[in-house]
């Protein structure tokens, strides 16, 4: 769920740029080129978006000689008749979200978090952080309750050696977990939404 490039696939104001030049490029190259403009302009962020239940890639973006803040580049790059809206908060987190995505799992409020194992040994590496967030006992239960289904997750990062989470979280929503492990893994957490035919669920 997280990309530095780590994505776990379990799942502002609209800015004009009628004249921004975009270069399509390969819808592999996505994530990097969001993770680029984020890291070169040091902030993190978040993306939400509608995913295709056949697979976890991320809404496609193009190049853009647009200047200006980072979320005016990224609203350019995912193009003017993209329903992705990018705003970016007081804290400086952008966050890229698409309009009507269901956004229940990141606002379920969580009692307590631990980023310590039982040998009193700290978490390292975002995707540990992630399923230590997604199994809070309120989280398993709503997604239980409901019928959500999770898929496996991936990680692809530059890290010659993963950093260590350390802390605890009291009173949390899922989003607001996330964003704490951005402290540690700069970059944007991803979360993506289907609904199969049969009414099946996922998130990514």
């Amino acid at each position: 769920m997280f990309t530095c490039r780590t994505i776990l696939a379990t799942g502002l104001i609209l800015v004009g740029l009628c004249n921004a030049q975009q270069v399509v490029l390969n819808p592999d190259d996505s994530p990097l080129l969001i993770r680029n403009v984020l890291r070169d302009a040091h902030v993190s962020g978040s993306l939400a978006y509608s995913a295709s239940c056949k697979s976890a890639d991320i809404p496609h973006v193009g190049r853009t000689r647009h200047s200006g803040s980072a979320a005016e580049v990224l609203q350019s790059m995912f193009g003017d008749r993209s329903t992705i809206r990018v705003t970016q908060e007081r804290n400086g987190l952008v966050r890229m979200a698409e309009a009507d995505v269901p956004t229940d799992i990141l606002k379920i409020k969580v009692h307590h978090i631990s980023f310590v194992r039982g040998d009193s040994e700290p978490i390292t590496g975002p995707p540990f952080a992630v399923m230590r967030i997604l199994a809070a006992p309120e989280v398993e239960a709503f997604m239980k309750e409901r019928g959500i289904r999770t898929h496996s997750f991936r990680i692809e990062g530059f890290y010659p050696r993963m950093p260590e989470i350390l802390g605890e979280l009291n009173d949390v929503t899922v989003s607001e977990a996330l964003d704490y492990v951005l402290g540690t893994f700069p970059g944007y957490w991803v979360y993506g939404n289907c609904t199969k035919l049969e009414g099946t669920r996922f998130v990514n």
